[in-house]
């Protein structure tokens, strides 16, 4: 039986220095349980969930997630927690015009097995929405919504709080970090992948290009030194320096 909640309105993904972006509060896209094989893949790519948006049709053992109707209702998760600076993503491979939005990305605390309803993902839900005009500091010419583009997220503990995460977002191996980063660390993190409005179909992938997690843990802990004056910055070598505080 289809579980029923509602949907929450998209909102512009904001620009590099994501200043507006934020966890999505309010009911999100509805789910539909279709459990199909219980086991889970630990090799390649993370494949999707079996529990899912009504609307979504998995293909390809779980890795392809299509939205068959309307323009929402299509949630997939993945199908395990991801590790810290364990990056997922999927690669979009179809899209549908006449409607307002595209993709949305970003981790959930609800398991999926638990079959959590709306009110539970309402509270547990830190997304971010794509636009063609999201700004990515990416050299990439194609815009992040195009056909072939690949989307992710990731996660690492915040400078301001390591018991807290800050959502990363990840595009074709390039990765930005949002504001987001009151994401309790506590609980296992799920990646979740709204298949929403222009974005029609999308594949898990394998990101080749991941986050360099030991250099970014380290320059994130140096900078922080700085802030604090524990590190002073005129001891650091110039060529550090530029990387650092670029």
């Amino acid at each position: 039986m289809a579980t029923a909640v509602g949907r929450s309105t998209p909102h512009p993904f904001p620009p590099s220095n994501h200043q507006q972006s934020r966890a999505i509060r309010g009911p999100i896209s509805n789910l539909a349980t279709t459990f199909s094989s219980p086991n889970v893949s630990t090799k390649g790519s993370i494949r999707f969930h079996a529990f899912h948006g009504e609307n979504i049709v998995l293909f390809e053992d779980r890795r392809r997630a299509l939205r068959s109707a309307s323009f929402e209702k299509a949630l997939v998760f993945t199908e395990r927690a991801l590790r810290v600076g364990e990056p997922f993503c999927v690669s979009i491979e179809g899209v549908e015009g006449g409607w307002t939005g595209h993709l949305r990305v970003g981790l959930t605390t609800a398991n999926p097995a638990d079959r959590p309803d709306s009110s539970i993902l309402s509270e547990t839900s830190w997304m971010i929405s794509i636009s063609p005009f999201s700004s990515l500091d990416s050299p990439s010419t194609s815009l992040p919504t195009d056909i072939g583009s690949r989307i992710g997220v990731y996660y690492l503990p915040s400078e301001n709080d390591p018991a807290y995460a800050r959502l990363y977002i990840v595009w074709n191996g390039h990765s930005v970090p949002s504001d987001i980063d009151r994401i309790p660390m506590d609980r296992p993190l799920y990646g979740v992948v709204d298949v929403f409005g222009n974005t029609k179909e999308v594949r898990a992938a394998t990101e080749m290009n991941g986050p360099p997690r030991l250099a970014e843990l380290c320059s994130r802990t140096v900078r922080m030194l700085v802030s604090k004056g524990i590190c002073s910055m005129a001891k650091l070598p110039p060529s550090l320096q530029q990387e650092l505080f670029q």
